[in-house]
Formats: structure tokens, sequence, C-alpha cells
């Protein structure tokens, strides 16, 4: 109880700060930009460069702010990824070509590997961006010889979209390569004291991660380079196989886990707390297809299951039941029976196609 109450304040402190530093951050910026924009007074040289200075040093804290933000709202849940066709050549072109001017060595390249034909994947096309420029300003900051690669991939088998960024880097040693993901942390060494930073751009990137239904792991050897993989899910027909979903639990956090694992997989998901709000929402919107938890307070599952069998509207809708609570028996009306524990999304995909009408479906 104590560590939810800290992690509650923790959260609710960091929401407050970054909403009062991003007013007079924006206040700066908006000055900045009336004094170097047209129509403003004519500015000697060396003035206009430091107020683009003061500027970007004003931006660059914004952008800390709003990371901030983020990692409070992922860990409360509360980040909602709003996906769209990304064009995934492009993004990583212009990554490549955003990123590289600032670092300016000619003993390191940055490089992008996309597949053709052209790459194309539903996800929200800003955090995804924000995750790859932090893998890709890591490993340009500690590579100081070598090459910094991109690369993406389509795990046909995961049905996940895999971008890999590997660096010929310092590494990190092996008994600091999880403490990484902690937010503020830095890998003592003369290295890394040299390069300055928050110690917030690997949580920060992980966070996105998860709440796009996606994982986020580094593997690394000091002296030998890292890598970072990350894994979204990823339909290749580029539309989503089913419209309407109803998660239908009790457990906030659960439903959470089950929407990320939906993206890119449904095109539209409602949510329900209880059996009496899941009955309100098909009624309102008949899904094609319910996720439903048995043990729920006030009407369980086994009850939305007789109701639906009951209503014309609602007995077709076929149902997978996702519960603790197996016990050996499959309740009637269910389609399908998934455990809680451990489930994985090629799992619920693989279960939805099959009640669907077949894997192909």
């Amino acid at each position: 109880m104590q560590l939810r109450q800290a992690s509650d304040a923790k959260n609710r402190f960091w929401a407050t700060v970054s909403h009062e530093l991003r007013t007079p951050l924006n206040s700066i910026i908006g000055l900045v930009r009336l004094l170097t924009g047209p129509g403003g007074d004519p500015l000697a040289a060396e003035q206009a460069r430091q107020i683009e200075l003061i500027g970007s040093s004003a931006e660059t804290l914004l952008a800390l702010v709003s990371e901030l933000l983020d990692i409070g709202k992922a860990e409360s849940g509360r980040l909602d990824p709003q996906a769209a066709m990304v064009d995934l050549v492009a993004l990583a072109e212009r990554l490549r070509m955003t990123m590289w001017p600032a670092k300016g060595s000619a003993r390191v390249t940055l490089a992008v590997r996309v597949p053709p034909p052209p790459f194309a994947m539903l996800a929200d096309e800003a955090m995804l961006t924000r995750i790859l420029r932090n893998l890709l300003a890591n490993s340009l900051k500690f590579t100081q010889e070598g090459e910094v690669l991109l690369e993406v991939t389509h795990d046909a088998a995961a049905s996940e979209a895999v971008f890999t960024v590997t660096d010929t880097g310092i590494g990190i040693p092996a008994e600091h390569l999880e403490r990484v993901f902690e937010e503020f942390y830095q890998v003592p060494g003369p290295e890394q004291t040299r390069v300055k930073g928050t110690g917030l751009g690997l949580p920060y990137a992980r966070r996105l991660a998860e709440a796009m239904g996606g994982t986020l792991t580094l593997t690394s050897q000091a002296g030998a380079g890292t890598t970072a993989v990350l894994r979204l899910p990823y339909e290749p027909d580029d539309v989503p196989v089913v419209g309407r979903v109803l998660i239908a639990d009790d457990d906030e956090n659960f439903r959470a886990g089950l929407r990320r694992m939906l993206t890119g997989f449904a095109a539209h998901i409602d949510e329900a707390h209880d059996g009496t709000a899941a009955l309100a929402a098909m009624a309102a919107a008949p899904p094609d297809l319910a996720l439903l938890d048995l043990l729920m307070p006030g009407l369980d599952g086994a009850a939305v299951l007789q109701r639906m069998a009951g209503d014309e509207r609602l007995r077709d809708v076929p149902v997978i039941v996702i519960t603790m609570a197996l016990a050996g028996r499959h309740p009637s009306g269910a389609d399908a029976v998934l455990a809680k524990q451990g489930l994985r999304r090629d799992m619920l995909l693989g279960a939805i196609r099959q009640v669907l009408g077949g894997d192909d479906a």
C-alpha cells in the first residue's frame, strides 16, 4: 500500500511540475520566434546567435518536460497510442537525415536499412519516432568510431515489426544492462561522464514501447558495442483483421494490456469494467468479438454469456473467455478459453483468428 501511495505521489508530482514548467517554456520559445522572425527589429549577428541558443535550450527543456509527463502517464496507464499508417522507409530516412548532421564525425557512419517493397505499419508515428530517436542518439553519443545502424525487419511468426539499432560503441557492462532502464540511472565510468545526459532516454523509450504493445531490450558487452531491439505488433495486410472488439474485465491494468496487444489488429476497441457495462456496450454497438473475464463483480462472465445467448443480436458474437479461473472447464457459450497467466500477443491473436473462421481469417 505504501509503495502504491509513493508511486501515485511521484506521478502527481511529475505531472504537476511538468504542467507548471510548460507554460513559461512555451512563452520563452514564443518570444524567441517573435524576435527572430519576420517583422522583428534587425539584430546583430551575435545577438541573433545568442537568442537562437536561448530558444534551442528552451526547446530542449520542453522536450525533457514532455518526457517526464509521458513517463508519468505511462506508469498510470494513461498513455494511449493514436495509431495511423506509418511509412517506415520514409521514417527511417528522415531519422538518418535529421540525426546525422548533429553528430558531425567523419569516423562514425549512420546507416538505415529497410527491406523493399515499401514497408508500412499501423503505429503511433510520434511515439515510434521518439523511441528510435532516443536509441539512435544514445548510440551516436557513445560511439567514437565505426557504425550506427538502424535496421527494420518483419518477424512473420510473431506478427511483429522489429527495429534493431546496433553500434560499435563502448558498450554496457552486463551488471548495468537492466539498470539503464531505471529513471535517472547512468552507467558510471569516464566515458559515460564525458557525455551529458539525464538518464531518462531509455526508461522513456521502454515505456513508450510498452504503451504501443511492444518490447524494448538491450544486449551489450563492455567495449564491443550495444544492440537495442524494439518489437511492435505488425500485421502485414496493413488493415485491421477485426472491426470492433469488446474487452470486459474488472482489472483496468489487464484491459490496458489487452488493448495494447490488439494494436493494429482491431479497428475499434470498447471496454467494460463489469458484466452490466459489457451488455450495455454491446447493446449500443454489437461487437465482432468479445473478450470476457469470468470473475467480475455484479454480473459475472457466465451470466453475460447467458444473456448474450438469449439476445438475437448478440448470440452469434464470438466470445473468448480470458480468466484466472479455468479449473479445466469450458463455459457454455464461449468459443475459446485462454488463461490470463502468461498470456502473449501471439496466443491471443491466434485464438481470435481461430474463432473468426480459421487461421487465414
